[in-house]
């Protein structure tokens, strides 16, 4: 009797002990002060990010832009009605290789010797910019309009600013300067010029 009893037993222990190896163990609570982790980013969609400036096709803006050196000018086409003036500012790529225009640049009215003459150069929507590539000897245009109408508080019984000499003319995306000989007389309202952007001739 005291052997079965003893195998009796033994069998309950080994039960006991395979039952409490197959059983999980409990779930941890979660920590409430442990944040989740975020969600993975949506991929971008291409067709959503906006289109890249318009420029030659493999080439960045600072490979090809025309520079100051590259380009000679002069004022074209002028014409005059109702207090208005106009003007075509046309630039040759004088350089021996290809470059680009893109843009407005900038302008401004001076003195022979330098001496700058107020002006206030502002941009004409029409056209606007559009990637301009110009071969050794090819032309650029770039439409003005101004006043030699007095304006504000400028004099009436008189000029109404300094007559400039030169027109100092920036490429776009550049620093310096070229010239172009100015002899349409003085320009009021500040000096302002209105100036489309570059455009092919």
């Amino acid at each position: 009797m005291r052997r079965i009893g003893q195998a009796v037993t033994g069998s309950a222990v080994a039960l006991m002990a395979i039952t409490a190896c197959g059983t999980p163990p409990p779930a941890q609570p979660a920590n409430p002060l442990v944040a989740p982790p975020p969600p993975a980013a949506p991929e971008v969609n291409e067709a959503a990010k906006p289109p890249a400036e318009p420029h030659p096709a493999g080439a960045k803006p600072a490979d090809t832009r025309c520079t100051a050196a590259d380009l000679s000018g002069e004022l074209q086409d002028s014409d005059a009605g109702a207090g208005q003036r106009y003007a075509t500012l046309v630039v040759t790529n004088k350089s021996g290789k290809s470059c680009t225009l893109f843009g407005y640049g900038g302008m401004e009215l001076r003195r022979k010797d330098g001496e700058r003459v107020p002006t206030k150069a502002e941009r004409q929507a029409d056209p606007g910019p559009k990637t301009v590539m110009l071969p050794p000897g090819q032309k650029a245009g770039k439409k003005l309009h101004w006043s030699p109408v007095p304006a504000g508080e400028e004099p009436t019984d008189g000029p109404c600013a300094p007559t400039a000499d030169v027109l100092a003319v920036t490429p776009p995306d550049d620093t310096k300067q070229f010239t172009v000989p100015w002899t349409s007389g003085y320009v009021c309202n500040g000096g302002k010029i209105d100036g489309t952007a570059y455009f092919r001739i």
